[in-house]
């Protein structure tokens, strides 16, 4: 069911209006609904607020994303001049769903002279009067001078007599490159620009959290490789001890082979199978203090181990 309405107040910022598309509260109201006058109920209350400001946000955004764009016109008559450009739903508590819009010339022309008094909505309503998004095509709204939403205040000259709105000179503009010298007096121009920036911000936002996001996928694989390594490589110096390569309790040979295998894989691995195995028989060797000394069995490890088995047998012989 399509609701056309009319209400509000507008005020001004930095070149935008803020207008209250639908008041909050509970309205009974009789608009034209699919184009014949019928009484309704709109629930527009601060209890599900947030809730129809984010439905209408996204019908606006559905609309914004299409060729034509969405507008506001006059007097509901599909035609003509467009008074106004949409640009933003948001709640407010204590005064409903709020619009943020820019008027195009000739709604401004036609506020300044008051030839149009009141803003009425144009929106879809679901069975429960809950507002449930705008229409596919055609306007948005309309500047009226019979609201249905009898409560709400007139539209006053809101292009006048603001002493504290900002204002920026062309030079400065100019100087910040929006403008050239030669567009030194476009406004609208300048305005154009802006827009452009702010969407190229967004851009770059959105890729600096994709590049954030990826770094941490990086990071996260990159110390699952490392711990991966890590655990292959203490099976591959566990494999050497039980293979008789490296004595079990020879640490210092052991830290010294992981972090080889961890630094160079299977080069690592090649190099440390092709070490000689701890001789067979020999445990211990035979060490003389003195010619009256009695013999001492000493368990030596690694090289020492190996050293000891070629000191024996030029003993022997």
């Amino acid at each position: 069911m399509i609701v056309t309405a009319l209400d509000s107040k507008i005020t001004e910022d930095n070149g935008l209006a803020q207008i209250v598309y639908i008041p909050e509260g509970v309205h009974n109201i009789t608009p034209s609904v699919d184009g014949v006058a019928k009484n309704v109920t709109v629930n527009m209350t601060a209890e599900n607020g947030q809730g129809i400001a984010d439905v209408m946000q996204a019908s606006l955004t559905d609309r914004l994303e299409q060729n034509v764009r969405p507008y506001f016109d006059f007097d509901h008559n599909d035609t003509g001049p467009a008074a106004a450009l949409p640009k933003r739903f948001y709640y407010e508590e204590g005064k409903g769903l709020m619009m943020e819009l820019e008027w195009t010339g000739s709604g401004k022309q036609a506020i300044d002279a008051r030839d149009y008094s009141y803003f009425s909505p144009t929106f879809h309503l679901g069975d429960d009067g809950l507002p449930v998004g705008l229409p596919s095509t055609g306007p948005a709204g309309s500047l009226v001078n019979e609201p249905a939403f009898r409560n709400i205040p007139r539209i006053a000259a809101a292009f006048a007599d603001q002493p504290n709105k900002k204002t920026i000179p062309m030079s400065e503009l100019i100087t910040c490159g929006l403008l050239t010298e030669a567009e030194g007096g476009s406004v609208e121009l300048a305005t154009k620009r802006v827009e452009a920036l702010k969407v190229e911000a967004a851009k770059v936002e959105a890729l600096q959290s994709s590049l954030d996001a990826s770094n941490e996928k990086l990071e996260a694989a990159e110390a699952k490789l490392q711990e991966s390594k890590e655990a292959s490589a203490a099976s591959v110096i566990e494999a050497a001890i039980a293979d008789g390569r490296i004595a079990a309790k020879d640490e210092v040979t052991q830290d010294f082979w992981k972090q080889q295998v961890v630094a160079n894989g299977d080069s690592a691995i090649a190099a440390l199978n092709a070490v000689p195995k701890i001789g067979g028989d020999i445990t211990e060797a035979k060490v003389k203090a003195s010619a009256e000394a009695k013999e001492t069995p000493v368990e030596l490890h690694g090289t020492a181990l190996i050293a000891a088995a070629l000191a024996d047998e030029s003993e022997s012989n």
